[in-house]
């Protein structure tokens, strides 16, 4: 596990965003976000975009910017294993937000 991932705030102007802390990482979910399910994670000065997809798997997800910054392998370890151990949580707060 890395050590001390700090959390980087998100905002967006009129819209209501929802932010979940687990595991020295901050997840961000916007209400314009679109399918697949994902969240955007932040830990050290790492961004990385996690799908959440269906039967509890997480994954980096499939698009040319889901790491961005200067991630280390550390960073993304931690983002999954905090994504994974709170799938429901992120996908509830996902679904609620999109009315699915």
């Amino acid at each position: 596990m890395a050590k001390n991932c700090s959390i980087q705030l998100a905002s967006v102007v009129l819209w209501l965003i929802v932010t979940v802390y687990a595991g020295g990482v901050g997840f961000v979910l916007y209400p314009q976000d679109h399918v697949p399910r994902y969240a955007h994670a932040f830990c050290g000065d790492a961004q990385i975009i996690v799908e959440l997809r269906n039967n509890r798997i997480v994954a980096l997800a499939q698009r040319r910017d889901a790491v961005r910054e200067n991630a280390k392998m550390g960073d993304i370890k931690n983002v999954l294993i905090a994504a994974a151990r709170n799938y429901d949580l992120l996908v509830d707060a996902w679904e609620q937000m999109h009315n699915e």
